[in-house]
């Protein structure tokens, strides 16, 4: 994983991607064992959920705090477990749901209501394949979410 890091800005923990791509023969096994404990207990290294949130233009001459959108950076550490875990069990939670699930499906036929019922199916369909997988998943990337 280490060695397929892109070019990225670095976080606040000032690692940057070319030298963990780098040093990927050396830091493979201690990062796995931290990834590995992070998922066990749930929660992500403190110095993980600081950000660099830098204010960006939305238009060509911004003249009041409206005027610009934030960008926010996290650690790239941060940003790969989060991939890890999006591409290991949300995706397939959400793209191969288990049929044994009483979920409503009708989400395109609901007018008010389309992103909670389908904020409500994802939490769903996470639960089951949280029972399933065992130890639970559960990470919290933010303090107070």
């Amino acid at each position: 994983m280490l060695n397929t890091l892109l070019p990225t800005a670095n976080g606040l923990d000032m690692i940057q991607a070319w030298f963990l791509r780098l040093g990927s023969p050396i830091f493979a096994a201690p990062l796995a064992q931290l990834f590995q404990q992070s998922l066990a207990a749930g929660v992500a290294p403190r110095q993980w959920k600081s950000a660099v949130i830098t204010p960006a233009p939305k238009v060509a001459t911004p003249t009041q705090p409206s005027d610009f959108r934030p960008i926010t950076i996290t650690p790239v550490l941060s940003r790969s477990l989060e991939r890890f875990v999006v591409r290991k069990y949300i995706y397939p939670a959400l793209l191969q749901p288990n049929l044994t699930l009483y979920f409503r499906d009708q989400f395109a036929f609901i007018r008010l209501d389309y992103c909670c019922n389908r904020c409500d199916y994802a939490h769903r369909a996470l639960n089951v394949e949280q029972q399933r997988l065992r130890p639970c998943l559960r990470l919290r990337f933010f303090e107070g979410v």
